[in-house]
């Protein structure tokens, strides 16, 4: 179990994640706030003026070490992307990444190193011959420039298929789009062994196949945020947090101890942990609703 701390003018946002994270609630206006935090430190956003002029600064540790962004990948993955367009293996596409990650051992292939020695020769001679020209001292040469990984990636163009047929983002459904972006972090967390990856996931709608995906992967290095507004019934509250009043995480158990003294009721921790469930899965009781002012 981890504490990702999202430090923000003094007050810190901590979210304690084993792989994944659900934070739920309708405080809207939070759950977007730590979401841009976490944007803004993770994709290094230059601050603005007022920023600067409010001393306004951002920090984010994992267990006190104050995360290095260098050594982490970040991906946000959204009901609104756009996979057509993702095609198009721009410098931000989440395809490239993909490519990238799986084709980071290319030149040590067999087959590359044939195909890359052929294009040496056939640039030396027969491209040389027909292309090059000689005047007087001055000459012009054509040639291929050397091919490797960088060079394969421009050359690769991407296609959405369904049943071998071309397809564009208005052919998946909320689901496929949701799972496709799952599908290809998976890959790349799979296969690269140098970074750590944070995935901030925003939509609104958790299905069972999309919580399935979120849970398969258990992978130290992948640690995922997902704050979402609805989702399946019998969630249960160790993998879930709150945007209610603040920002309540409800296996911290420091802050549960203090809770239990405050409350006009007397409890054990264990019914304080039912009661979670209930306010989790929308089961509505006199105990719930004095809950809830408290977190």
């Amino acid at each position: 179990m981890k504490q990702l701390n999202v430090i923000d003018q003094g007050h810190t946002y901590g979210i304690i994640v084993n792989h994944y994270k659900y934070i739920i609630g309708r405080n809207y206006q939070l759950k977007h706030k730590i979401k841009t935090l976490i944007r803004q430190y993770m994709e290094k956003v230059s601050y603005s003026e007022y920023e600067d002029e409010c001393m306004q600064r951002i920090g984010m540790n994992i267990d006190d070490s104050r995360i290095d962004t260098k050594g982490w990948f970040f991906f946000t993955i959204t009901s609104e992307y756009d996979p057509t367009y993702d095609c198009k293996l721009g410098s931000k596409s989440l395809i490239l990444k993909y490519l990238e990650s799986q084709l980071q051992n290319i030149e040590f292939d067999d087959e590359f190193s044939t195909v890359k020695l052929s294009l040496d020769v056939f640039s030396h001679s027969q491209l040389a011959n027909l292309l090059n020209i000689q005047v007087n001292q001055m000459g012009l040469e054509a040639y291929i420039t050397e091919f490797n990984q960088k060079m394969l990636l421009k050359m690769l163009e991407c296609t959405l298929l369904k049943d071998d047929l071309s397809i564009n983002n208005h052919n998946i459904s909320y689901e496929e789009n949701v799972l496709l972006q799952m599908e290809l972090v998976k890959r790349i967390a799979l296969s690269v062994n140098d970074k750590q990856i944070l995935v901030i996931i925003d939509i609104p709608l958790l299905t069972d196949k999309i919580k399935e995906s979120i849970e398969s992967i258990q992978l130290d290095k992948l640690l995922i945020i997902a704050l979402i507004d609805f989702y399946p019934k019998n969630m249960d509250y160790h993998s879930c947090s709150i945007c209610n009043n603040d920002y309540y995480d409800f296996i911290d158990e420091i802050h549960n101890e203090e809770l239990l003294e405050h409350l006009p009721y007397v409890i054990e921790i264990t019914e304080l942990h039912d009661l979670y469930n209930k306010i989790i899965n929308n089961e509505v009781t006199e105990k719930t609703q004095i809950l809830l002012n408290y977190i």
